[in-house]
């Protein structure tokens, strides 16, 4: 039981929640919900996630948030409900990784957890790392051991929210309506196929770039709106469902 971790990914949009085998580096069980929701769904989710038997004082909870919470206020409710208090996951002169960046306190914590879940992964082993969510970023990890830097792009869905919310007569496109055809054929078709094999062409681009400069890397991708262009993309790469929450999971030794 000392190798499960409770692990919370606090995003903009979405907040996701699993239980985390650090040992096999594995999502034994996972929960989402939208971060709104976070101060009255954070405590369910992570019961759901209890193994049976066990007792939520057992497991270590980790979190990792890209949005300024109430620390205080979340590690209250934990405790409240008979959890541990939370371990933040966040940057520090003693992180596993060097990080190539001018202020690495201000690099996202779910792309450093990206980075340690590859770290273990893979050890000694450089990737190409996507992660498509509200922003989708692409990052190079060096030998396992360097992050030596990032590109970031608008996600799918904040691309369509921008089309929609700055010009007088672009409509609202959701996620669920984004078949593509080429060229578009309707005002909501067009926009779908330039966010779509926009999105898609910037991605292989940026690959090629990493390569050319970096030398060759497998790609790793994560995040819920990788399947909007995964069929698109130019280069062969390799899914990771949970690849943020299992490397949150693997933060810290104070745990």
């Amino acid at each position: 039981m000392s190798t499960l971790i409770l692990s919370v990914d606090i995003g903009n949009t979405n907040t996701h929640a699993g239980l985390i085998d650090r040992d096999a580096l594995a999502c034994g069980g996972s929960d989402v919900f939208p971060t709104t929701d976070l101060a009255g769904r954070l405590c369910p989710s992570l019961a759901s996630l209890v193994p049976k038997g066990a007792q939520t004082q057992t497991l270590p909870v980790i979190i990792c948030s890209v949005v300024k919470v109430d620390r205080a206020a979340i590690a209250d409710t934990l405790v409240a409900s008979d959890f541990r208090a939370p371990v933040w996951f966040e940057y520090s002169g003693t992180f596993p990784i060097s990080v190539a960046y001018n202020d690495p306190r201000t690099l996202g914590v779910d792309r450093l957890a990206d980075c340690l879940y590859c770290r273990a992964a893979y050890p000694e082993q450089s990737r190409i790392i996507i992660d498509a969510g509200t922003t989708i970023t692409v990052d190079y990890l060096a030998n396992g051991r360097e992050f030596s830097g990032g590109a970031i792009l608008p996600g799918i869905a904040t691309q369509f929210k921008s089309l929609h919310e700055h010009t007088s007569a672009l409509p609202t496109v959701n996620l669920d309506e984004s078949a593509t055809e080429f060229p578009g054929r309707s005002t909501k078709s067009a926009m779908t196929t330039g966010v779509i094999y926009g999105s898609a062409g910037a991605l292989s681009f940026l690959v090629d770039r990493y390569r050319k400069q970096f030398g060759g890397a497998p790609v790793l991708v994560t995040g819920g709106a990788w399947k909007q262009v995964e069929g698109l993309v130019t280069f062969e790469f390799e899914y990771v469902k949970e690849m943020t929450l299992i490397g949150t999971g693997l933060f810290g030794t104070a745990v």
